[in-house]
């Protein structure tokens, strides 16, 4: 039979009828890429280098058996062959010497074709250029060629090839890929494609190499195609065209960095090189080169191995005979040398890499390259010289275009490249299963879909489900397709390679005759095909060689559909007979006697004893006949039906496999004539005589035999004309039948089906099946459980696992194997998993009879529990009923209150069952955020308030309620059946006693689930409060905790009524209730050295217990009835405070503060008498205990230990429970100032006279900044000021009479402050502190008496202490002291400047001689001057001239130093910058120290001329005007009024010096920031660069990260000094005070309003200095900045907000975005390649200071989209009259979500420039790993949402012209761009958040987002629809049944939420507390930012305790930039 003509038409290729044709073909032949002579697979060593000689004659396959292999594809229903040939076949021998042997040999095979009628179109095949280089393709000729020398290169690992392998028969799979990435093809590929372009003197026989390889090759084709020509009988009959180059590679083209791997490379496997580490290994040099493998999930590192040759080269020596093959090479082009080192790129003689850059840009234009632009120029540069060789010999061939794999086509459509006789030709493979040689029903990925860019994370690419994935296959050859329609125009795609691996599962199939995972995969990517619309495939691979040890004979692959071990599918009627049918069923073969019969499970054996739940080409191997045969390679899902011809246009067909029904759908114009029908493939296996079923639309139709054997057959379908169906159903086969048996067969005809049932309701396997099944399963868990199992086998034993579970009758299975007690606990708690699974996924699906017969099992397995099923099986079963009852209780399951009283009156395990079920459905009823409970809230909450409360409570608390008789059993309730049996006692028995015990444990549970909703009333009429007091008494602990959890969840309840507080509460204040607590909590005593943890967790429990009745009485004071006995009661809570647990005590704390602080108690005679105690026990806990040693003996310190791990929660502890204590100790002073006082002065007093006693006394040599006496004098002077605190609010009260009694008190109180002012302490930090306790004297109590403040001045201006710096720490101690000094002075001068005033001749006086005769600091002489410039400044009786005068004296300096011309010279370069800051000449001097090489920089010591450049580096900064600047312009405005008199001076002092400062100012943060940037430093080598960062990154001591203490860190920084290190903090100071100092200014200058933002054309030169190199900056550094870029942004008047802030905020969030995103993403890599401990440190330090800076830009932009936000006062608008009460009752009332115009948030929002990086930031804010910042992003979205959720937005909605920075025309154009962004960018990133497990806390609040974008901007665009769509697991159904559901609770968040997370219950993190059976009480500790963090167990109050409180923060305040250098070294 003669084919016509084929021809392109479109789309699609047609016949010389019009019809269209599929093209269906498979590519011939494997054997091609080797030789035949010698015969020469890749495996075999023999000869390998003699290339010149070979023959490929009898490739693919001799002549005389062409028949038999045409043949067979022909009837396998092949209609096309892509025949492979190589480049070496045809010019092996050397260049232009063809072998014209195999060109006739390939003429005559191609004559044999012909009568088969195939369609051939022939593929120059190559991979990784040459079997020399691994793969197959160029001959070896063409290395030498290149400068290689093929037998050097694995040493080397240029290349890896498996002939030369020391290991061939172990050569890693899918290792060859990787050659493309080796230097080898690396540089191969580069010479054969832009050899002209990179390597212009690589000249041979005068061409350049490119033009030299790709004239051969493309010749070697032409003359190939001369000779088919010449034959006269195949051009356009059998050869209809050839391919351009089969998967071409651009080599190094388009590298950006040669140093580093790029991004694109995904494919890692073994050693993988940066090209750079490629170069010098080519050159024999050795190398650590990170090793690689490959995962699921893509590559992974595995860790780094030293290749090493041995200076072996990979290039040829120079001495090489280069005569061999004729060539002449240019001199230029010199061998023994790498022609990449001959061109630049590197030098050998230093090995330094010279441009990494090289291979980036066009040479000639400039233009970056990336791999479109390799094949837009360089690939069709090729193509078009192939295309026109072929065309003119073949003028009328198609030409197969092939680019580079998986890259984005040419763009040639539309222009001349669009050639109309032209094929897309790409290639795909399911790269997951190619690589990992499994077939993985559970996932796949998408993997086209990630390398476009269509995922924000790769999890959204996942696809789970067998269904999932087939489709996905499908979805992405389609929008290969469509790529090629949209950039090459309209032409057919045949996809010209597809395949599976089949030797999956190390060859399983190969033992069992099972090809079952290749006989799925094989139907996935036909149907992946068959939906996508391509015109044709040709299948990779037929091989007809292949076997099963060696497979394909080739690099270990795999391919062939063929194989001489298997056995070819039966096609003859004759055969079928013996043909045993696929399985489709779970259940393996039956065995003989049904018994479980098996060896010990293994990792070895794990795959051997399992069989995977899918179809199967074959049974198991039963007999020897399969064994020694084979299996029939999965043929079944290759040899499928097809079109070959359509007569009309096709438009979709398909084969399902499963059901064995072919479909085809067509269109046409006209009816099938007689002479041209459509023609369908139809194979006799699945469509038999006499079993095969048509049904048309309209037309005829015939089934006709095309060859004598009868194997071949086609449908001819005369089909009518329109749209037309065709619908063919064949022989479904049954599980172990033969085929042919019709006795067998009879009944079972697909018009026939069997009922579904989903397994619910089946019948019972039989008892072998079962046995089988069970023995698997088992199986499976011991590999699971078993140590020393691999991952690889615990992986293959979950999946199988986790596979069953699909199958129809799981849950048979699984109710079968749980009811069977005796099987293994661990398989009847997996059996109850099936069930589990059926319940939650399938429920809906169920029929009423299938659900009944599901919970009728549930029901039995409850019934059936016994004290011998172990817990964790007894508690699945309890939780499987709560699953049933959410989803059908008070509905269709109406009894299930019946079926639990009789429970309950069973045995005690029922008992505790009923319990557990109880407490289960009560919390996530009323509780928890439970989907499934939400969904059905009211109806399920109505219904637990029914069974609960007794029904008597009810018929009176509601008369008028609905009958609910059916849900409930009998009138008794929950309630009264719990406390009843808590009142019973315990049985006598001692076995029955511990079933009692744990049954009591678990009742309460139940109550304390019940408590916090159950009616007062309930709980009163059953006595359920009295008898949980009742096992208060137990002597069981965890009776105990249950008891005290019970209660403590009922008095956390708010009881709003006061009849509620009087029969629940007041209950616990009586006598008995009071001594029953005071045992408890003396029974709970332990020894803080030897803790016993049941009973410490007691002890906080009913601490906090307690607090909350305390709390309660405070509250309801008034009404507490006359038998309370509050005094004991008040008794008790002081007992508690006593304990030397803090943890303890800290609840009973807080509720004294709140008592003592209330008036209805406070004042209190009962309260009052507990003041002393109260006063000694706070004074002792006022102890700075974090500063003690962690190994003290001290019980405080001994308990900390045991409660708290990390330094911060420690500190954030501490510091509230000093809060606390100093409130107790204000409030009492408040209420008893004077006997308070009075008593704590005496105290004080005491202290401080035995400071020493019991320590050491004072030393310099060992001086401790952290010693007890220091402690000890510091918390006494806590102590008084907190007496101060409250004595100074008691006369505030009492202003309207101040009687003598208070003057005599601050008499008293002046006469004891002087006194403490005399005394000496030797400890410079003693001496600090008792100036800070003075100087809060001065300015609060005594306030009024100006001499003792002038005595304080004096105290203050004499303390003066010698430092010495043999002594480091006692030396900072000393600097600490007088830079507080100088603090005190400025407090007082802004405080009491009048006063000061005074005096202020005789403080000029004193500072002059202090400054004169003193060595005095530069910051502190300046600190003193500021401190006479307040007090002239903030004086209000100065003569305002001479208040002028004296301000101008002190500031004249500044704007002279700011003009001096030399300054703003020097400021005009980077250079210029240097000299002045004195660090020109660092640079040199650490270059020519070659520092990078030193590793410890503190042991080298500095040199003279190092000294000398710090000494330069410390004179220049002072001649800075920084500082002065920073000093006097911050007394200027700190703690300034606006408007006031001192406001204006300031306006006019700095006026002009404003202008004349600026410029230089924002050069110098300019430059300060650029001296970062390693570019910026000329000349540095690339192996120097990181000493930038080294030199400039800050050393600082970290709490709770850091080595060592503090004082340690500083001993260390002043020790180093001399050294190289201490040189490099002179430099990173220098840069960081002036970079700081300018910070400090900016910061200043804003408070200066239009003084400062209203200067023209600022904002853009300002957001340059502060932004442009910013990214240079550390995180700390950057973090720095932010704290005064937020008052820059706070303080903008609003009128100028327009001119100002879109400069600032657009760059800001811009690098913000850049910056902490990146740094977020270097984080996470390194720590995932990190295991040294010390860089642990480092990381920790890293992540803290990152988390520090998220934060700080999270609350910024929080801040400007806060709906609550004032505006600043405008001094502009200072003279505008408020509103009138009328006017402000007129305007609306601000709702927390609406934009209130004229805002800052209605100015952002309405600022495209500012709006667009902001949400990007916050965007990606989304998911970087701090939980706080993610918290508050989550918040700021969900605020904005709303915003852009209609046409016209409230952002437009300002009156204010001037406000408006987006055009109304263009607003509803940025709200939709907008509105996009966040319904497909943001939704991403929420639900990449939603996905990590690291969030896993945050998951509500993630969910409420998407609910909120997906409800609001649903009914506005697809998108957030389309979003949801592509997660796996998300079916348009569900999604719309969702979707209804979200609109329907509109307003509901909580029930949005659980929608939500049911919704996305397959992507969603699992914490770790949902992995174990039951919620976690109490809160999970997490990590410093949040996060699911290991750590202890806490309750939610203890958590709250360990948070700094937010809105104790000071006020604002000046960014304390100046004393941040302190912290560093």
């Amino acid at each position: 039979m003669v084919q016509s003509r084929l021809v392109v038409d479109g789309n699609d290729f047609r016949d010389s009828q019009g019809r269209q044709v599929t093209l269906r073909g498979i590519n011939v032949a494997g054997d091609a890429k080797f030789p035949s002579r010698p015969d020469q697979p890749s495996h075999i060593p023999t000869n390998f280098f003699n290339g010149d000689t070979v023959s490929f004659v009898g490739r693919p396959f001799p002549v005389d058996e062409a028949h038999k292999h045409f043949g067979r594809l022909k009837r396998w229903g092949y209609n096309t062959i892509r025949y492979i040939f190589t480049w070496e076949a045809v010019e092996h021998s050397g260049p232009g010497k063809y072998d014209e042997e195999w060109i006739q040999h390939t003429i005559e095979l191609l004559r044999i074709a012909k009568e088969y009628g195939f369609y051939v179109f022939l593929d120059p095949h190559q991979d990784v250029w040459s079997r020399f280089t691994g793969g197959s393709g160029a001959p070896l000729w063409t290395l030498y060629a290149c400068g290689l020398n093929p037998e050097t290169l694995a040493a080397s690992e240029a290349a890896f090839v498996q002939n030369t392998d020391p290991d061939p028969a172990n050569y890693p799979k899918m290792l060859w890929p990787t050659n493309y990435t080796r230097l080898a093809c690396q540089a191969l590929f580069t010479l054969f494609f832009a050899g002209r372009d990179f390597a212009p003197n690589a000249i041979i026989d005068g061409q350049n190499i490119q033009d030299y390889l790709q004239g051969h090759f493309i010749g070697a084709c032409r003359h190939l195609a001369e000779k088919i020509r010449e034959a006269g009988d195949l051009e356009d009959v059998v050869v209809i065209g050839w391919e351009s180059m089969n998967e071409p590679n651009k080599g190094l083209i388009g590298y950006q960095d040669l140093s580093s791997v790029p991004g694109e490379q995904k494919l890692q496997k073994g050693t993988s090189p940066t090209a750079w580490q490629a170069i010098l290994t080519g050159s024999g040099r050795a190398c650590e080169i990170d090793t690689y493998d490959f995962g699921g999930m893509g590559s992974y590192k595995t860790g780094s191995r030293l290749v090493d040759p041995k200076g072996e080269s990979a290039w040829l020596p120079a001495d090489h005979d280069d005569t061999r093959y004729g060539w002449k090479r240019d001199p230029n082009w010199k061998l023994g040398e790498c022609v990449w080192a001959q061109h630049g790129v590197w030098d050998p003689s230093t090995d330094m890499l010279l441009k990494k850059e090289y291979f980036a840009r066009h040479p000639h234009t400039g233009e970056k390259i990336d791999y479109e632009f390799f094949t837009n120029n360089y690939f069709m540069e090729f193509y078009r010289r192939t295309k026109d060789a072929i065309r003119a010999v073949h003028g009328t061939s198609i030409l197969f275009c092939q680019p580079p794999v998986l890259e984005i086509p040419p763009a040639i459509k539309g222009t001349e490249d669009d050639d109309p006789n032209m094929v897309f030709a790409p290639h795909y493979y399911d790269g997951i299963t190619l690589m990992t040689k499994s077939w993985n029903r559970i996932w796949n990925v998408d993997v086209f879909g990630i390398l476009r860019g269509r995922y924000l994370s790769p999890a959204f690419a996942v696809r789970v489900g067998e269904t999932a994935i087939r489709n996905c296959l499908r979805d992405q050859i389609s929008a290969i397709r469509k790529e090629g329609i949209d950039f090459m125009g309209q032409h057919p795609c045949v996809l010209t390679e597809i395949g599976i691996p089949y030797d999956m599962d190390k060859k399983q199939a190969y033992n069992t005759g099972d090809y079952s995972s290749q006989s799925l995969a094989m139907d996935a990517n036909h149907f992946a095909m068959e939906g996508s619309g391509i015109a044709g495939f040709t299948l990779w691979l037929y091989t007809a060689t292949n076997d099963h040890r060696w497979g394909d004979q080739w690099n270990g692959e795999d391919l062939s559909i063929f194989s001489v071990d298997d056995r070819p599918l039966p096609m003859a009627p004759s055969e079928l007979a013996d043909f045993n049918a696929s399985r489709t069923s779970l259940n393996p073969s039956p065995s003989g006697n049904g018994q479980i019969e098996s060896p010990p499970v293994s990792p070895a054996n794990l795959k051997e004893s399992m069989s995977t739940p899918s179809i199967s080409s074959a049974a198991p191997p039963t007999s020897a006949a399969v064994s020694e045969k084979g299996g029939f390679r999965a043929a079944e899902a290759y040899v499928r039906p097809s079109p070959i011809v359509t007569a009309g246009q096709l438009k979709s067909y398909g084969f399902d496999l499963r059901s064995c029904v072919f479909t085809l759908s067509l269109s046409a114009p006209a009816p099938a004539t007689s002479d041209a029908p459509t023609v369908i493939f139809l194979p006799q296996f699945h469509f038999p005589e006499g079993k095969t079923n048509v049904e048309v639309s309209g037309g005829k139709w015939s089934i006709q035999v095309e060859d004598e054997a009868g194997e071949l057959r086609t449908l001819k379908w005369w089909n009518d004309k329109g749209p037309q169906d065709i619908r063919i159903r064949g022989a479904v086969r049954r599980a172990g039948l033969a085929m042919g048996k019709e006795e067998e067969e009879e009944g079972h005809h697909p018009e026939e089906p069997t009922p579904s049932t989903n397994g619910v309701d089946s019948p019972p396997k039989s008892n072998g099946a079962h046995s089988e099944y069970v023995s698997q399963v088992l199986k499976a868990l011991q590999a699971i459980h078993e140590p020393r199992s691999s991952n690889e086998t615990r992986q293959h034993a979950s999946t199988f696992l986790e596979q069953a579970k699909y199958d129809a009758e799981a849950p048979s299975y699984g109710f079968s194997l749980a009811s069977d007690k005796s099987q293994p606990p661990v398989i009847r708690h997996y059996a109850l998993s099936i069930l589990e699974y059926a319940i939650r996924h399938n429920w809906a699906d169920y029929s009423e009879e299938q659900s009944t017969a599901i919970r009728d099992w549930i029901v039995h397995l409850a019934q059936s529990v016994a004290t011998s099923d172990p817990a964790f099986v007894r508690n699945k079963t309890a939780q499987l009923w709560v699953d049933i009852a959410k989803r059908s209780w008070a509905s269709e399951w109406m009894n299930m209150d019946e079926l639990l009283v009789g429970l309950w009156s069973a045995e005690y395990v029922h008992k505790e069952l009923v319990a557990v079920i109880l407490e289960t459905l009560s919390e996530d009823v009323f509780t928890r955020e439970d989907a499934t409970a939400s969904m059905r809230g009211i109806r399920l909450s109505r219904a637990c308030v029914e069974i609960f409360t007794p029904e008597s409570v009810l018929r009176e608390q509601q008369p008028s309620r609905e009958s609910s008789a059916a849900v409930r059993y009998g009138g008794e309730g929950w309630l009264a059946r719990f406390t009843n049996f808590l009142g019973a006692g315990m049985p006598p028995d001692r076995g029955a006693e511990e079933q009692a015990v744990s049954c009591v444990v678990k009742v309460l549970a139940a109550l304390k689930a019940a408590l916090s909703w159950s009616m007062p009333k309930a709980l009163g009429s059953t006595r359920c409060v009295e008898q949980i007091c009742h096992n208060l008494i137990s002597k069981n602990d965890s009776v105990q905790m249950a008891s005290i959890e019970a209660l403590h969840t009922l008095y956390c309840r708010p009881l709003l009524r006061d009849e509620d507080f009087l029969l629940l509460v007041c209950p616990m204040y009586r006598p008995e209730a009071i001594n029953l607590l005071s045992k408890v909590y003396q029974s709970t005593y332990v020894d803080p050295s030897d803790i016993d943890e049941s009973k410490y967790a007691l002890s906080k429990k009913l601490s906090e217990m307690v607090s909350n009745l305390a709390n309660s009485m405070e509250q309801k004071q008034e009404i507490l009835p006359q038998d309370s006995d509050i005094r004991g009661f008040l008794g008790l809570l002081l007992g508690i405070l006593r304990s030397s647990s803090l943890m303890i005590s800290i609840p009973v704390l807080s509720s004294w503060a709140k008592l003592l602080r209330s008036d209805a108690t406070g004042g209190s005679e009962a309260v009052g008498a507990f003041t002393k105690d109260l006063l000694e026990i706070c004074s002792q806990r006022l102890l700075r205990f974090e500063s003690l040693p962690e190994d003290a003996d001290n019980p405080t310190v001994l308990f900390l230990n045991e409660d708290i791990d990390t330094t911060p929660e420690r500190h954030a502890f501490l510091g509230n429970y000093r809060r606390y204590s100093s409130q107790v100790v204000e409030s009492i002073t408040r209420r008893k100032p004077f006997d308070a006082l009075y008593h704590i002065l005496h105290q004080v007093d005491q202290s401080f006279q035995t400071l020493y006693d019991g320590f050491p006394p004072f030393r310099v040599d060992s001086y401790s900044k952290a010693s007890m006496p220091l402690l000890r004098l510091d918390a006494n002077c806590t102590l008084v000021e907190a007496a101060l605190k409250g004595y100074r609010k008691y006369v505030l009260e009492n202003e309207s009479g101040i009687r003598d009694s208070e003057n005599t008190m601050e008499d008293n109180l002046q006469t004891w402050c002087e006194r403490l002012l005399d005394t000496s302490f030797e400890d410079p930090l003693m001496r600090k502190r008792v100036l800070q306790l003075a100087v809060v004297f001065a300015t609060s109590v005594l306030e009024k008496r100006t001499n003792f403040m002038l005595n304080v001045l004096k105290h203050i201006l004499t303390t003066q202490r010698v430092g010495d710096p043999e002594h480091p720490v006692y030396n900072e101690a000393v600097k600490d002291l007088q830079n507080d000094c100088t603090h005190e002075l400025q407090r007082l001068a802004f405080k009491m400047p009048d006063d000061l005033l005074a005096v202020y001749s005789d403080l000029e006086a004193k500072i002059s001689e202090i400054v004169s005769t003193t060595t005095v600091e530069d910051r502190t002489r300046l600190s003193f001057y500021s401190f006479l410039f307040i007090i002239c400044h903030r004086s209000t009786t100065i003569d305002p001239s001479l208040r002028e005068q004296r301000l101008r004296s002190f500031i004249a300096p500044i704007g002279q130093a700011w003009q001096d011309a030399n300054l703003s010279e020097a400021l005009e370069s980077l250079e210029g910058f240097c000299d002045v800051a004195g660090v020109a000449r660092v640079q040199q001097y650490l270059v020519s120290r070659q520092v990078h090489k030193i590793e410890d920089w503190s042991s080298y010591q500095l040199d003279e001329e190092g000294k000398s450049i710090q000494s330069e580096m410390n004179d220049k900064l002072q001649n800075l005007p920084i500082r002065s600047t920073k000093s006097f312009l911050g007394a200027s405005v700190e703690k300034i009024k606006k408007p006031s008199e001192q406001y204006e001076m300031a306006a006019i002092l700095w006026r002009d010096i404003i202008r004349v400062m600026l410029p230089s100012l924002l050069n110098l943060l300019s430059y300060a920031h650029a001296f970062h940037n390693g570019a910026n430093w000329p000349g540095l080598s690339e192996d120097m660069q990181p000493i930038v960062t080294r030199t400039l990154t800050d050393r600082f001591w970290q709490a709770g990260i850091s080595t060592g203490s503090r004082d340690d860190f500083y001993a260390r920084v002043s020790g180093t000094k001399t050294t190289l290190e201490g040189f490099a903090s002179s430099v990173r100071g220098t840069i960081r005070t002036i970079r700081e100092g300018c910070y400090s200014i900016l910061y200043c200058l804003s408070k200066l309003d239009a003084n400062f933002y209203g200067i023209p054309d600022l904002p853009q030169p300002l957001a340059q200095a502060l932004f442009g190199d910013a990214k240079f900056l550390s995180s700390h550094q950057l973090s720095t900045m932010m704290n005064m870029v937020r008052y820059l942004i706070d303080e903008c008047p609003t009128s100028l907000r327009e001119q100002f802030l879109p400069p600032v905020l657009s760059s800001l969030f811009e690098e913000l975005d850049a910056k902490v995103s990146g740094e977020w993403d270097n984080l996470i890599r390194r720590a995932q390649s990190s295991s040294d401990d010390d860089n642990l440190t480092n990381e920790m330090k890293e992540e803290s200071i990152l988390r520090q800076l998220t934060y700080t830009s999270v609350l910024l932009v929080a801040s400007l989209l806060d709906p609550q936000r004032e505006n600043p006062p405008d001094p502009n608008a200072a003279d505008q009259p408020p509103p009138s009460p009328s006017q402000a009752a007129a305007q609306p009332p601000r709702h927390p979500h609406v934009t209130q115009p004229g805002s800052m948030r209605a100015f952002v929002l309405s600022s495209l420039p500012i709006l667009r990086p902001l949400i990007l930031f916050c965007t990606h804010a989304l998911h970087m790993r701090d939980s706080r910042s993610c918290a508050i992003i989550i918040r700021v979205f969900r605020s904005i949402v709303p915003d852009f959720a209609s046409p016209s937005p409230q952002t437009s909605s300002s009156t204010d012209p001037s406000t408006t920075t987006t055009a109304p025309n263009e607003q509803d154009t940025t709200t939709a761009a907008i509105r996009e962004h966040i319904s497909h960018s943001v939704l991403q990133a929420a639900i990449t958040s939603l996905h990590a497990s690291y969030f896993v806390d945050l998951q509500k609040d993630l969910a409420s987002l998407i609910a909120t974008i997906f409800t609001l901007y649903t009914p506005l665009t697809a998108t957030p629809r389309q979003v949801l769509l592509s997660l796996p697991g998300v079916s348009a159904p569900k999604l719309d049944r969702t979707a209804n559901a979200l609109f329907a609770v509109a307003g509901n968040g909580r029930q949005q939420r659980a929608l939500v997370l049911e919704l996305l219950e397959s992507v969603r993190g699992v914490s770790v507390a949902e992995m174990g059976r039951w919620e976690v009480r109490g809160v999970r500790r997490g990590g410093g930012g949040g996060g699911a963090g290991a750590g202890k167990t806490r309750s939610e109050m203890q958590e709250g305790f360990m948070r700094v409180d937010e809105g104790r923060k000071e006020k604002e305040a000046s960014p304390d930039l100046g004393g941040v250098a302190d912290m560093f070294g």
